[in-house]
């Protein structure tokens, strides 16, 4: 006869007569307890109750009053047999050292009279297969034995339910609190933390039986035994590797190889398994773009723009009889060393992949996560074997990866496939880049991909025109198209060295005006500076050089630009500089005689502005004298204006005098100004004065400094006439 047992009756037992304490005894275990009520949700709450039926766990005697087939008897028996276990044993330090109703399944498997119960033996053989692949899986982590104490538990309320199929079970919490569950060494000791790796715990339970036998209940957060959730998913798997051909083991492999080497965004051509990438050209610190295709060459579409290159990853399992044509851009890699190990990977990673196609709910779920880890494997087999086990062919010659490094100087210290691939076939095609490229500037000190080239041309237009920080990118920019070099710790600005300057320099000897067109060539999608190519975004740089110069002024968007519009430019960016861009066309004339005159008057070295390689330096040259002359202005200004000139408590000058000064030097300030804004050689060229009007700037200057002077011989000579005013008064009559 099924007997329910009554749990009052029970606990009672146990507290009183089988666990009965003294009073000094429950103040220890109260004390032991404490130190642990903050990981579990109620047992400050129920401390008393805890302490009373010490060493055990309250929800023990709850989970098995709802067992109908265990009796009060065989209830106080499972107790007494869970201390006899334990008496020789420590209390613990780092946790409770409670029995919890998991214990119970010990009693299970130790009475086989129970197992003739249908349910109990039902739940038994599920229980085995989970707790033996769960261990496994676990094996040498501090989960393991949570985990097993987690599928006990979930087996011994299996079978408190009523129904041992019904979608009920227990939730993170319940395990957390009901078994006062330990992980050893977490780094947080906080219930909260501890829920967390439980969560954790139950999650790698499921992958590790691939989701059989236990099922998650989201609306409600429980976990259970589901009983008829029995498929066999490896047998299936294995099954259906048996169906595999080699076009399929081929596209599980091209399949793989997207994913190791991240050529998981939208092909370039539908249909087709090409991809745009970018290989590094290390020599010149910049990226070249090309095709990654995955198969044969003669399987691609043609209807992509020519770029650099093409590498192909051939077939393994079904290899195409057509020979490879050696085009000088291409590089072919072909998996001549795979294994045991690597095909029953793919092989597994092409069937899992399959069934989850067809597959849906936890089905597809599953297999899934099979594949995943599948892939997992075939990416370890590649970091660990790709060097002998790929061989790559180009331009006729081909050994395996390992030994292409030598000739090419190159090691591959990276671990990723992907960049290991990246690199070789780059390291290969440098010399295809030299051939396209034959001038292409190098980078020093910096690695730029056509992505981050913009932004640092843009960079470089913003320190031409003093408007931006002198980054490291923008001087890379700078150095490499020899527009500026470093001298002493200072940047200087040349264009004499560039030859990409002096490319738009012969053209605009030989004519006026220069389009365009003749400075751009190639496709509309990818256009490039001629006789060097650069990118649209460096000629920009080249041009501003030219601008700041002097050198050349451009009509953009129906205005002329020069030297004055550098900031205008720096701020709409290189591309919108060269979208706009029409003509490049010579500049106005150098004003010499007028700049010499401004330097002879201003006592500056005349020299600096008769050679144009040395404007730059006439530049900064004038610039000081410029700053330092306005504050001798404001000098004069504040003497006339404010103060006034005094002799022996006179004005020294008339009314009129002093107006007319006045009027001229603020003709002269403002001149001065003008003088001060010229930052660049290229707005000498705009130098608006003769050398009529520069020379009678310079003689209000004289007066003004005749000014100074008088001011000067005043302060000297007025304290003497006050003396001899004074003494004179003083003198008897």
């Amino acid at each position: 006869i099924q007997v329910r047992i009554v749990r009052e009756d029970v606990a009672y037992v146990v507290a009183h007569r089988l666990l009965a304490k003294e009073e000094e005894q429950k103040r220890l275990i109260r004390r032991h307890l404490e130190r642990f009520t903050h990981r579990y949700g109620d047992m400050a709450q129920r401390l008393a109750e805890f302490v009373d039926l010490f060493p055990v766990h309250p929800a023990y005697l709850e989970v098995l009053e709802h067992m109908t087939l265990v009796e009060k008897r065989l209830a106080l028996r499972a107790i007494s047999n869970a201390m006899a276990r334990r008496l020789d044993d420590d209390l613990p330090a780092d946790h409770p050292g409670l029995i919890a109703f998991d214990d119970y399944w010990c009693e299970l498997m130790n009475s086989p009279d129970q197992r003739t119960d249908e349910s109990v033996r039902e739940t038994w053989d599920k229980a085995q297969v989970l707790e033996e692949r769960a261990t496994n899986a676990l094996k040498g982590t501090p989960y393991q034995e949570p985990a097993r104490r987690i599928i006990h538990a979930l087996a011994i309320y299996r079978l408190a339910t009523g129904d041992v199929h019904a979608p009920i079970g227990l939730t993170p919490e319940d395990l957390r609190d009901k078994l006062c569950l330990h992980i050893p060494n977490l780094p947080e000791d906080n219930a909260d933390f501890l829920l967390t790796s439980i969560r954790s715990t139950l999650d790698q339970i499921l992958r590790a039986v691939s989701g059989q036998f236990i099922s998650h209940n989201e609306d409600n957060d429980q976990y259970y035994l589901d009983l008829r959730k029995d498929v066999d998913y490896d047998a299936k798997i294995q099954a259906y590797i048996e169906t595999l051909s080699p076009d399929d083991l081929d596209k599980a492999y091209f399949a793989a190889l997207k994913e190791q080497l991240e050529l998981t965004d939208q092909a370039y051509v539908p249909t087709f398994p090409i991809w745009l990438r970018e290989l590094p050209w290390e020599e010149h610190g910049v990226t070249r773009d090309g095709y990654f295709f995955l198969g044969h060459p003669s399987t691609r579409s043609t209807a992509q723009p020519e770029r650099d290159f093409y590498v192909y990853f051939l077939e393994v399992y079904k290899p195409l009889d057509q020979a490879l044509d050696d085009v000088p851009d291409e590089v072919y890699f072909k998996l001549t060393g795979l294994d045991e190990d690597f095909d029953r990977a793919l092989r597994r990673y092409a069937a899992a992949r399959a069934l989850a196609d067809r597959s849906t709910g936890a089905h597809k779920r599953v297999y899934a996560e099979k594949a995943r880890q599948a892939l997992r494997q075939l990416g370890d087999w590649l970091r660990d074997n790709a060097l002998q086990a790929f061989t790559v062919r180009f331009r006729s010659e081909e050994h395996t990866m390992a030994k292409w490094l030598a000739p090419l100087q190159l090691t591959l210290r990276e671990t990723n496939f992907r960049d290991r691939v990246f690199r070789l076939a780059g390291a290969l095609l440098e010399v295809r880049f030299r051939e396209l490229y034959p001038h292409y500037p190098k980078f020093r000190q910096i690695r730029l991909t056509l992505e981050s080239l913009s932004p640092a041309a843009d960079a470089a237009l913003r320190v031409l025109a003093g408007t931006g920080p002198r980054t490291s990118s923008a001087l890379a920019v700078l150095e490499a198209l020899e527009l500026a070099h470093r001298l002493n710790g200072e940047v200087r600005f040349t264009v004499e060295q560039s030859p990409y300057a002096q490319v738009v320099l012969r053209r605009l000897q030989n004519q006026e005006v220069v389009n365009r067109a003749e400075l751009l060539t190639g496709p509309s999608d990818r256009p490039h500076m001629v006789e060097a190519g650069l990118e649209p975004s460096l000629l920009a740089v080249v041009l501003a050089a030219l601008l700041r110069q002097g050198l050349a002024e451009v009509r953009h968007g129906g205005k002329t630009l020069g030297a004055d519009d550098l900031g205008e430019i720096a701020r709409m960016g290189s591309q919108a500089f060269i979208q706009g861009l029409q003509t490049v066309h010579r500049p106005r004339q150098l004003p010499q005689k007028a700049l010499e005159a401004l330097f002879e008057e201003a006592g500056l070295a005349v020299g600096l502005v008769r050679a144009s390689e040395r404007l730059d330096e006439a530049v900064q040259v004038l610039l000081r004298w410029a700053l330092e002359e306005q504050e001798r202005i404001q000098n004069a200004v504040e003497l006339l204006v404010h103060q006034g000139l005094l002799y022996a408590d006179r004005p020294a000058l008339s009314p009129e005098e002093r107006a007319a000064l006045e009027r001229k030097l603020e003709e002269y300030r403002k001149f001065v100004d003008r003088l001060a804004d010229i930052r660049r050689p290229g707005q000498l060229r705009r130098f608006r004065w003769g050398e009529g009007e520069v020379r009678a700037f310079f003689n209000t200057r004289r007066q003004m400094m005749a000014l100074l002077e008088l001011r000067r011989q005043l302060d000297t000579l007025n304290p003497l006439l006050a003396y001899l005013r004074q003494a004179f008064e003083a003198l008897p009559e």
